[in-house]
């Protein structure tokens, strides 16, 4: 959940291990939420975010999804605190945080794929309407010094600029925060409607 700030220091550990994960939004009214719930059931836990799952390994605390990042894909990172996250959540209140009404009822065919990396405020406007509009995808962490960033210069034909959209459902490619976002809420939701809008 993008308004999270433990959600946030998970991002932060995947930027720095240079991760690509399959992120699925979990923001209040998700359609992912009753799948959390039978994940929290089984592991005796409350539903909460943010949840991991990787191959057999499940956990539901921030510190421990941080430590197991880390031990099993390996870079001498520590693991963030959880301060910076409560900041930049409050500058951005309540964005990220629920599904908005005009979301479509069911996810696309194929995950988008957005190449960003934790910290840059243009990628997290487009992961706040990735969360508001229940869309998954593949977060490609491209943070400075990525190899990622050569791939994204091949894709764009010269700029290592983030974020950066890739939709498998449609051919659609696009680098601007502003464009993507429009692109988004026009493509994903009903009527085109704006996110936050009743």
């Amino acid at each position: 959940m993008e308004g999270c700030p433990f959600c946030r220091r998970v991002r932060e550990v995947a930027t720095e291990l240079d991760m690509v994960v399959n992120l699925v939004p979990s923001a209040r009214g998700s359609r992912s939420r009753d799948a959390l719930a039978e994940y929290a059931a089984a592991a005796g836990s409350n539903v909460q975010v943010p949840f991991l799952l990787d191959g057999d390994t499940r956990l539901f605390e921030s510190e421990e999804i941080c430590r197991h990042l880390i031990a099993k894909y390996g870079a001498t990172v520590d693991v963030p605190g959880v301060g910076t996250g409560f900041v930049a959540s409050a500058l951005r209140l309540g964005r990220g945080g629920l599904v908005d009404k005009s979301a479509l009822p069911a996810p696309p065919d194929r995950p988008l794929v957005l190449y960003s990396y934790e910290g840059n405020q243009f990628c997290r406007l487009v992961r706040e309407v990735l969360c508001e509009l229940d869309l998954p995808y593949e977060l490609r962490s491209a943070g400075k010094g990525s190899p990622r960033r050569e791939e994204l210069k091949i894709l764009t034909g010269g700029s290592s600029q983030c974020p950066f959209l890739l939709d498998p459902n449609s051919g659609v490619q696009l680098a601007e925060s502003a464009d993507i976002v429009e692109y988004l809420r026009g493509r994903y939701s009903r009527g085109g409607a704006s996110v936050g809008s009743s």
